[in-house]
């Protein structure tokens, strides 16, 4: 938490480091999207050994399984990663457009199991 305190002339600014283990900030840039778009997310305390990003229907159906490796170098931080998602299925299928879901899994410290993000497709 941040606290500015303004002092004869002079700011003070006092914040908080976290060392707990979390995975927050996740979204898709751009959303809605027509051709690609990438993930944005932050981690603090640390990275997680494994993790892997799936994408669904809103009937809970996994379309899309994205690895670790294959998102890119990944850092404590904001990370914005180096792979494109295309819009496809695990089998190259282009999806249709529509709203799908989104959330990580992997190392239980980090990923909360029931938390999902949207995103839209519209080309």
């Amino acid at each position: 938490m941040n606290l500015v305190m303004f002092r004869n002339n002079m700011y003070t600014v006092e914040f908080r480091v976290s060392a707990e283990k979390k995975f927050s900030n996740f979204y898709n840039y751009p959303n809605p999207f027509s051709t690609s778009t990438q993930f944005i997310f932050e981690f603090s305390g640390g990275l997680p050994e494994n993790m892997k990003l799936q994408i669904m229907t809103l009937s809970g159906k996994v379309v899309k399984e994205v690895t670790m490796d294959e998102l890119g170098p990944l850092r404590v931080g904001i990370n914005r990663t180096l792979y494109r998602w295309d819009g496809t299925d695990d089998f190259g299928n282009k999806l249709g457009n529509g709203v799908y879901l989104m959330k990580a899994i992997g190392d239980s410290e980090f990923f909360d199991p029931m938390k999902g993000e949207r995103l839209v497709i519209f080309r």
